[in-house]
């Protein structure tokens, strides 16, 4: 007869403190977007060299690498000195599964979660509750969250930003480029890796939602 140790109470409080954190998720998308674990892909490195190179404040740069270490992301090999893990090795841009933009900071969706109560209290949309508009709706409006085009406004938008859009050509081949609404088009997909938000895209026309991409990856 075996028998099963149950968790002690510690146990228990320290597993619900690390379900409950967002401390290493938001740490997470801060180091994915500052695309640091690529500076430790020759080996490790100071605090100080991190801190230079992606220019940020090497104190606070500090702790959320403390903060991620704690978890397997990251290792400190010695004081202030960080090199990557198996978790953290996903981090990089050029890994072949690379998940260093799987988790962008979309702020529509931090907004609307932050007031997730009201949906449990009347079962009406947060999203809706604290922009006023529906999802799709309020990616119509805010088109540089997704793809954009079809007709004449292929790329209109994209131009907006030119971090975003050096990064959505890249991703996205859209043809034809141009016609009048009811044009068949076909947009094919590169490099998404197993990112749920680059797999799913807004197409608007004239800056109206008209439709949504979803794809599919494979590994």
């Amino acid at each position: 007869m075996t028998t099963t140790r149950q968790p002690s109470l510690i146990d228990t409080i320290f597993r619900l403190q690390e379900l409950a954190d967002y401390i290493v998720p938001f740490g997470i998308r801060a180091v994915s977007e500052l695309h640091l674990a690529d500076h430790l892909t020759n080996g490790p490195r100071t605090i100080t060299d991190l801190a230079t190179a992606t220019s940020t404040h090497a104190p606070s740069l500090y702790r959320v690498l403390r903060a991620l270490a704690c978890k397997g992301i990251f290792t400190e090999t010695q004081p202030h000195t960080f090199a990557l893990t198996p978790l953290a090795d996903l981090l990089r841009t050029d890994h072949p599964l690379s998940l260093a933009d799987a988790y962008p900071f979309v702020i529509g969706d931090l907004r609307a979660w932050a007031e997730f109560g009201h949906t449990l209290r009347t079962g009406e949309s947060a999203f809706e509750h604290v922009h006023g508009t529906g999802y799709y709706d309020y990616l119509a409006q805010n088109p540089l969250m997704g793809l954009v085009g079809v007709g004449d406004k292929v790329g209109a938008y994209l131009d907006k930003d030119a971090k975003l859009s050096q990064r959505a050509r890249a991703l996205y081949e859209m043809t034809p480029k141009k016609g009048p609404i009811g044009t068949m088009i076909t947009v094919t997909y590169s490099g998404l890796g197993s990112s749920l938000y680059e797999g799913g895209a807004s197409m608007q026309y004239d800056n109206h939602y008209v439709g949504a991409i979803m794809a599919n990856w494979t590994v």
